[in-house]
């Protein structure tokens, strides 16, 4: 169960934080402001982030703030509207806190305690470009970069580790990351909206296998700012849960749930600089093991997220 608790809190952790944080984007309809090829980004990204995870009988309630140092640029720009892009971390910088305990990570400074896994893990992320391509309406595609980091800290590593970040290589590679960020941004309503207006769009959160139905409302317009509010309706297949393998066992997800939130946008230039999100999962988990009856846990994740660009 412990081995269950950490994989299921990372994982729905990585999901909820993909889902909800901040990229580079198209112009936004409201405005026909464009970004010339070329242009070159450098931000900080702070994340900042209230987890409480209810499984069975026992509950973690954990906080954690992240610094990402971002350089995105725009390389090319397509007759269609489709961008290009290419994306890399140059640090990451977290610290995560749980009741008493405070832990802090530098990519540019480990601790010589560190795990060295995990400082294998964000030294690739630190040097590796991650490239996609943008379609008009915000979805991503065409993404790649994430199979050449798994299978780089895959080929570092003793004999014994190398196959389970295979089987992560497989799970959460090129893929798997380019369809499950494809409708992350997808949220422009494709024509333009007044001060007040509203629109609908459907998206996936993978690792779930859960469909989103999001109501987003065009709340204020200033001069540089679009400030629109959402709310999600979240809900899960019973019949095609999610699935994360791990060896011989997986783990099925059976969550629905509600989430609400604010976005900022840069109408110039499409980019989303500011996201507050708040989200509430229920279900449970069935864990499948061959040979041995299935597990299920009840689960409720909680978590609030602001993500500010810098």
């Amino acid at each position: 169960q412990i081995m269950i608790r950490i994989f299921t809190k990372c994982f729905l952790f990585a999901a909820l934080a993909s889902h909800f944080a901040c990229a580079p984007s198209q112009k936004i309809v409201m405005n026909n402001g464009a970004i010339p090829a070329g242009t070159v980004f450098k931000y900080l990204q702070v994340t900042s982030t209230t987890t409480e995870l209810e499984t069975g009988e026992e509950t973690d309630l954990s906080t954690e703030q992240s610094t990402q140092h971002f350089t995105n640029v725009l390389e090319e720009k397509l007759p269609d509207g489709s961008t290009k892009w290419r994306t890399r971390v140059s640090r990451f910088q977290m610290e995560t806190t749980k009741g008493d305990s405070v832990m802090l990570f530098d990519s540019d400074k480990p601790n010589p305690n560190e795990d060295p896994v995990k400082v294998l893990i964000f030294k690739q992320l630190v040097s590796t470009d991650i490239r996609y391509q943008v379609a008009p309406d915000g979805s991503i595609s065409q993404m790649e970069g994430m199979n050449k980091m798994w299978q780089t800290v895959a080929d570092s590593l003793d004999s014994d580790k190398k196959p389970v970040f295979e089987m992560v290589a497989k799970q959460f590679g090129d893929e798997y990351m380019a369809e499950a960020m494809k409708n992350t941004f997808a949220f422009y309503p494709g024509k333009p909206i007044r001060k007040g207006k509203s629109w609908k769009k459907n998206s996936t959160i993978k690792l779930f296998n859960a469909k989103t139905q999001t109501t987003y409302r065009l709340d204020e317009i200033f001069a540089n700012d679009a400030v629109v509010s959402s709310t999600s309706i979240i809900k899960s297949d019973p019949e095609a849960p999610g699935e994360l393998k791990m060896g011989p066992a997986k783990i099925l997800y059976f969550l629905n749930g509600t989430g609400s939130g604010e976005m900022h946008i840069d109408h110039t230039t499409g980019m989303v600089t500011t996201t507050e999100a708040t989200v509430k999962l229920e279900g449970h988990l069935e864990v499948k093991v061959p040979f041995l009856a299935s597990t299920k846990m009840p689960v409720t994740i909680k978590t609030k997220t602001l993500v500010k660009q810098m």
